[in-house]
């Protein structure tokens, strides 16, 4: 009898080691197809893994090798272009393979459980809740009434979360389920909603429409570029119109959670139909729900944060990322993909168009559409024919400055109150003070685990890191010398709302930052507030910059932003640049013109004159030739090896070894055509601590590699993650690698 033959299947298992591991076949089961879960056993213990590969043969020894345990799938979960571009992420990004699988799926597919259709989310009236009295019932069960009225026509779970935003919808849906009056149906029944008639386009919107639209069907990357107001999302909607005409599904990106509602009430008014979302504060079933409805194709538009990119849409014709200069669309732990860049990867791989939109877009798109990479569309005006914000520097220089703001800032905001209009002051720093110290001894309090102060939270009567986390009540008495002299010094939001409530006592000061919207539909509160359009001042952080429209703000006052000016991170003015217009930005954008007010201790600061001078676009084009001339990114590309350990000698061990390995590499590497030397190709740099030297107990260092060639960067990066294996003492150290990092 001849021998079965050897069917190895090799698996990609949640495990943080880069590599797949073999297992046999067994001759009763099928082969199973790449893409597909199976069950092993893996270090005495039941794991869940993909098939990436089959083959014939093994380097495991016979007597070694274990055979899998089940099948799960019979087909796989993902469609062929998506599993490509996993495939590739793992070949980019240098992550172990397993962990980006499971980060791409809902977690309920991370386990053993079937692929089933989930129970139907949408509802309608039964006979017996067609009966009701509406005005009899609102009298004694108004919430009831109201829900009944929703529901006059069939409508979905997202639909009713969108219209009761702001109250507990479900447990009055469970009341009239147990009452009779309701019943379930399908998703389509409830999807069938009026479409409205946008705007008429500009002659700049229908350019941008009709040059894209030439390219619907097959792969493109378009920039486009619009001033803050110029109605970039009317031409996201609008090509989404055409994509849907041609039966297909439309995937939009925006880069925080806040920002999916006001996308969805657009999607939901133009488009007539109802968007499923994608983000992380969804359930476990929401998730599962959502991947089902984009993976059957019954969804046709998807709105998401960065990981709504990894849906599995059989039939993808547009994919918009909305705000593509945010950072927010990089992960900045565990596996470290940057949504853009992968985006630009899944297109190619569906033949779909990419649409990536900012009024300031990242340097790295500006050099692609330089280079006809990437092709570009200019909006310069404002949809509303509304002119762009007047700037205003304020000198701080010899000024009295109290919390945070001059006289002259004051007056301002008195002015605009006094019109009954609404200002935003933007600061970047949430809490009551970023330190409290004592004015006798000089001791400040630190965060024990991090190298940081512990910033005072004024109302919750507690400081805390905000970069571990950790938290403690506020000290009485001065630990170091039992002065009670302790002060706060710098200003947060907290802070700087406090001061301007006590100015402005009649008038509602809103704070809109991670402390005051924590609470569940908080920020949609505060936004649904501000949309009344009356009087207020809004102070907050960078949740405010992005993408907000709030019309009846005319004035914006920005604080304390002059160390960006002078970072040594090479990025640093991209940011601010980047930051300081999308603020402007929500200035003037309603029938009031607008006005833009910056303190600062540097007024005639070069490159902040160019920015209010020539705009972003402006400054933009000097930062390229800059980094041109300084051979930085995106005319070079980084990857850094990030290291923690407890232990900071062995630490630096370790990684004074990984940079001897490395230099040894780049010094063997003989020279191109071009005569450069194999370590002017690769520079190593490093081992140096990284920017927070310590985080919640943990030292961190960094190892950064810099080539002109993508190629060579990658191949040095595969090599030091398979010596990261072979390292003694590894597995001590947490590792981790940032191809295209963004900081530092």
């Amino acid at each position: 009898m001849p021998e079965n033959p050897l069917i190895i299947a090799r698996l990609a298992l949640v495990v943080p080691l880069n590599r797949l591991f073999d297992y046999r076949v067994p001759a009763s089961m099928s082969t199973p197809t790449p893409g597909c879960r199976v069950e092993v056993k893996f270090a005495g213990r039941k794991k869940i893994g993909w098939v990436v590969e089959i083959s014939d043969s093994t380097d495991v020894p016979e007597g070694k090798l274990l055979g899998l345990e089940s099948i799960i799938d019979e087909r796989p979960a993902w469609s062929p272009a998506l599993w490509k571009l996993m495939i590739w992420c793992w070949a980019y990004y240098h992550h172990p393979p397993g962990e980006i699988l499971a980060t791409a799926l809902p977690p309920l597919l991370r386990g053993p459980s079937p692929v089933v259709a989930p129970l139907s989310e949408s509802w309608r009236l039964t006979a017996d809740g067609l009966a009701q009295d509406q005005q009899k019932l609102h009298k004694r069960a108004p919430r009831q009434a109201a829900l009944l009225q929703a529901l006059a026509q069939p409508a979905s779970a997202a639909s009713l979360a969108t219209h009761f935003e702001n109250s507990d919808w479900r447990s009055v849906l469970r009341k009239l389920l147990a009452k009779g009056w309701l019943e379930t149906c399908p998703a389509a029944a409830a999807a069938n909603l009026e479409a409205k008639q946008g705007p008429k386009l500009n002659s700049e919107q229908q350019q941008a429409l009709t040059g894209i639209s030439q390219n619907l069907g097959r792969y493109a990357t378009h920039l486009l570029y619009g001033v803050t107001g110029s109605g970039k999302t009317e031409v996201y909607l609008q090509l989404a119109k055409q994509v849907l005409k041609r039966k297909q599904q439309v995937l939009f990106l925006v880069p925080e959670i806040g920002l999916v509602p006001q996308l969805q009430r657009r999607v939901q008014q133009r488009l007539g139909l109802e968007p499923v979302l994608v983000h992380s504060a969804q359930s476990d079933g929401e998730r599962y729900r959502a991947w089902y409805l984009a993976a059957s194709g019954e969804a046709r538009v998807v709105i998401g944060t960065r990981s709504a990119l990894f849906s599995a849409l059989p039939e993808l014709g547009l994919i918009v990322v909305d705000e593509e200069h945010d950072s927010a669309y990089k992960q900045q732990d565990h596996w470290r993909y940057h949504a853009r860049d992968v985006a630009v990867k899944r297109a190619s791989l569906e033949g779909c168009p990419l649409v990536l939109g900012s009024a300031t877009p990242a340097l790295e798109s500006l050099a692609n559409a330089e280079v006809g990479r990437y092709q570009l569309f200019r909006l310069d005006q404002r949809a509303n024919k509304r002119k762009m914000p007047d700037w205003q520097l304020l000198e701080m220089r010899e000024q009295a400055v109290v919390d945070g703001l001059l006289p002259e800032t004051l007056e301002l905001l008195a002015d605009n109150v006094e019109r009954g209009l609404q200002s935003l002051v933007f600061l970047n720093r949430r809490g009551y003070a970023p330190v409290l110290m004592c004015r006798w001894c000089g001791w400040q309090a630190d965060c024990d685990r991090c190298d940081s102060p512990m910033t005072w939270h004024h109302r919750a009567n507690h400081l805390a890191c905000h970069r571990c986390d950790s938290r403690r009540p506020v000290p009485q008495r001065c630990p170091a010398c039992d002065s009670l002299d302790l002060h706060p010094l710098g200003e947060g939001t907290e802070r700087v709302a406090d001061y301007l409530q006590a100015q402005f006592p009649q008038t509602p000061v809103i704070r809109f930052d991670r402390d005051s919207t924590r609470r569940k539909n908080a920020a949609a509160d505060i936004l649904t507030t501000v949309g009344k359009g009356e009087a207020c001042i809004l102070v907050g952080t960078q949740m405010l910059a992005k993408g907000h429209h709030l019309p009846r703000v005319s004035l914006a006052v920005i604080l304390n932003i002059d160390q960006s000016l002078f970072s040594t991170d090479f990025r640093a003015i991209e940011k601010l640049a980047q930051l300081l217009t999308q603020v402007s930005g929500r200035a003037g954008r309603g029938d009031e013109p607008g006005r833009v007010v910056l303190q600062t201790y540097h007024p005639q600061h070069a490159q902040l004159q160019q920015l209010i001078s020539g705009g972003y676009f402006s400054l933009a084009e000097t930062m390229l030739r800059e980094r041109v001339e300084a051979g930085l990114p995106p005319y070079s590309y980084q990857a850094i090896l990030r290291a923690e350990s407890n232990q900071q000698g062995e630490l630096t061990r370790a990684l004074s070894q990984l940079t001897a390995y490395a230099e040894s590499l780049a010094a063997q590497l003989s020279e191109d055509s071009q005569g450069l030397s194999g370590a002017e190709q690769l520079l190593v740099l490093g081992p140096m601590p990284a920017l927070q030297a310590r985080r919640a107990g943990r030292h961190r260092m960094i190892l950064l590699f810099q080539s002109h060639r993508r190629p060579l960067l990658h191949w040095l990066v595969k090599q030091i993650s398979v010596e990261l294996e072979r390292l003694p003492g590894s597995r001590k150290i947490r590792w981790a690698i940032d191809i295209d990092p963004q900081d530092q």
